[in-house]
């Protein structure tokens, strides 16, 4: 899987890989139970492979803000994903855009 490279002030780059704003802990949860799923894995298959418990798997799925930052990065790294930073794009009226988005 490719690395998106942080561009300040434009979009990340069209490299074929979706680019998808998270500013809440239900969005990351629902993507990762759709990562999940589009794997064809269990929660229980996940949690084995990141070394964590089914129970930390729903944790993070459900979007519950208890969750650990290094059982997020285990999970991420199974699934074939990575925490990347990029700049918000600022639109034309200087407000972030998605601001207001969960």
């Amino acid at each position: 899987m490719g690395v998106m490279q942080a561009h300040p002030g434009s979009r990340p780059p069209d490299d074929g890989l979706a680019y998808v704003g998270m500013r809440s802990p239900k969005r990351i949860g629902r993507a990762l139970r759709d990562a999940r799923r589009a794997a064809g894995l269990t929660q229980s298959e996940v949690a084995a492979a990141a070394g964590v418990s089914r129970e930390a798997i729903s944790v993070l799925e459900n979007g519950h803000r208890s969750a650990r930052l290094e059982t997020l990065n285990a999970v991420l790294f199974e699934l074939g994903f990575e925490l990347a930073f990029v700049p918000r794009v600022q639109s034309p009226a200087g407000a972030p855009e998605g601001a207001g988005n969960a």
